[in-house]
C-alpha cells in the first residue's frame, strides 16, 4: 500500500494549525490569568506586607499597591483587551488561512468535476 504523504502532511498541518490557534486564542489567556491570580494571592501577599509594615492594620497601603499591580497585569488578559491589543496578528493570520481554504476548495471541486466527467466517458462495463 502506497502512502499519500502530501495529503497526510496537509491534514497534519491543518490539525496542528487549529490546535495552535486554539491554544493562542483561548487557553493562553486563561492560563496567564490563573498564573497572575496565583502570584498575587492575598494569602501569600498579606504576610509579606505585614512583615514590611509591622502590623496588619498598617499593611493597607502595601496591599493596595500589590492589588493595583495585579489588576494592571490582569487587565491585559481580559478577553476583550487581549483580542483588541493584538488584532494585527489575527489580521495577519486570517487572510492566508482563508486563501488556503478557498484555493484548496477550488482545486478539490475542480478535481471532483473532472473525475465525474471522466467517469461519464468511461461508460458502462458489460
Amino acid at each position: 500500500m502506497l502512502l499519500n504523504y502530501r495529503s497526510g502532511f496537509n491534514r497534519l498541518f491543518v490539525v496542528a494549525w487549529a490546535g495552535w490557534a486554539l491554544f493562542c486564542l483561548v487557553l493562553y489567556p486563561v492560563e496567564r490569568r490563573r498564573e497572575i491570580t496565583t502570584r498575587y494571592d492575598l494569602a501569600n501577599l498579606a504576610p509579606s506586607c505585614v512583615a514590611l509594615s509591622g502590623s496588619l492594620s498598617a499593611s493597607g497601603p502595601c496591599l493596595d499597591r500589590l492589588l493595583k499591580a495585579r489588576d494592571a497585569e490582569l487587565k491585559f488578559y481580559v478577553p476583550r483587551e487581549y483580542y483588541l491589543h493584538d488584532w494585527w496578528i489575527l489580521a495577519l493570520l486570517v487572510p492566508p488561512a482563508l486563501t488556503y481554504i478557498l484555493i484548496a476548495g477550488m482545486f478539490c471541486g475542480a478535481e471532483r468535476t473532472v473525475v465525474w466527467v471522466w467517469r461519464g466517458f468511461k461508460g458502462i462495463k458489460n
